[in-house]
């Protein structure tokens, strides 16, 4: 993905130009914290190298670690923005927003809690919904197998999923981690569309249900860019947002043609999970046995095609998959 100019999102403080942008910090209070951040921000990309992340290592390096653009590309912010902050210079950062830099650089919980509060948080968000599941969870996922199960953010980003999901349609290991989205792969993916077979039914629903979601976190620049995005890369996305129609989830059954088993008939369990309020767990269950031995025959081919199970994102690297993503408006 190409990350855009966050400029919008970054007036000027006290201290900026007179062209309207932030002048680099100086001085003691808050901008020794702002300095006290851009020094963690520029220590912490340095130890990440790019095939930690799933980014090739392409021409020749100056600095050790990830590029700025880089993080702003995992991230999904703006690398003009991006820069500012590792600059130390007078912006606001959402607590959303620092969570998807603490992702894009690996942080572990100790570190997060800390740019946290070097960004003016009074603490991280206690529930985070890129949390990356722990061990006991780990089995969780292992134990629901054959049933395709993933864990979604909000925003339907693809956290976490166990190997039945990961092959139920197209490999999601070899998907870039930015490109891990229902919603994107739905309407950008055309592997993925053509699998969905009731499509023309579910994506009306999909971005209506969507919209309400959104309306709850307007302003937030991580949402913001996904609709932004969706509509540039989507007539369907951009004609079926522009018409404002809103619905309920609901939680529907899944009409997936799997390249690998054939037609598959799911309901969809859908749990609550406990670090993040807006995130869930979907759990794919069999409606007939043709289903249920076919996802058992589904189960056979992702143990001879996973190198482990179940899948962790973000926050883990992508497993050899490509990086970079062409960008295309999807006339679907």
């Amino acid at each position: 993905m190409t990350p855009t100019s966050d400029s919008r999102r970054a007036p000027a403080g006290p201290g900026g130009s007179a062209a309207g942008f932030p002048a680099p910090s100086s001085g003691g209070g808050p901008e020794t914290r702002r300095r006290e951040l851009a020094d963690f921000l520029r220590t912490r990309r340095a130890r990440v190298a790019p095939e930690d992340v799933g980014l090739p290592r392409l021409g020749r390096r100056r600095t050790p670690g990830l590029r700025r653009e880089e993080v702003a590309q995992l991230a999904g912010v703006g690398v003009t923005w991006y820069t500012w902050l590792e600059q130390g210079r007078d912006i606001n950062a959402s607590p959303q927003v620092v969570d998807a830099v603490a992702r894009a650089l690996r942080l572990d919980q100790n570190e997060r809690r800390h740019l946290h509060l070097l960004a003016g948080h009074s603490t991280a968000p206690p529930a985070a919904e890129c949390a990356i599941f722990d061990e006991a969870e780990r089995m969780v996922f292992d134990q629901l197998m054959p049933f395709p199960t993933v864990a979604l953010t909000g925003r339907k980003d693809i956290i976490a999923y166990n190997a039945n999901y990961q092959h139920c349609i197209i490999d999601l290991a070899h998907v870039p981690l930015e490109d891990r989205n229902t919603l994107v792969l739905a309407f950008t993916n055309d592997d993925w569309r053509r699998a969905i077979r009731n499509f023309d039914e579910v994506a009306p629903h999909a971005v209506a249900s969507f919209r309400v979601a959104f309306a709850a976190n307007v302003g937030d620049p991580l949402w913001e860019s996904l609709v932004d995005r969706l509509r540039l890369e989507s007539t369907l996305f951009d004609r079926l947002w522009k018409r404002h129609d809103i619905a309920p989830m609901q939680f529907r059954d899944k009409l997936i043609e799997s390249p690998a088993v054939g037609t598959l008939r799911m309901r969809a369990t859908v749990l609550g999970v406990s670090w993040a309020a807006s995130a869930r767990v979907s759990i794919c269950t069999p409606a007939d046995d043709l289903t249920h031995r076919r996802l058992e025959r589904l189960a056979e081919y992702a143990a001879g095609h996973s190198a482990e199970s179940p899948r962790l994102l973000p926050g883990a690297p992508a497993s050899g998959g490509p990086a970079a993503r062409v960008r295309r408006r999807a006339g679907r």
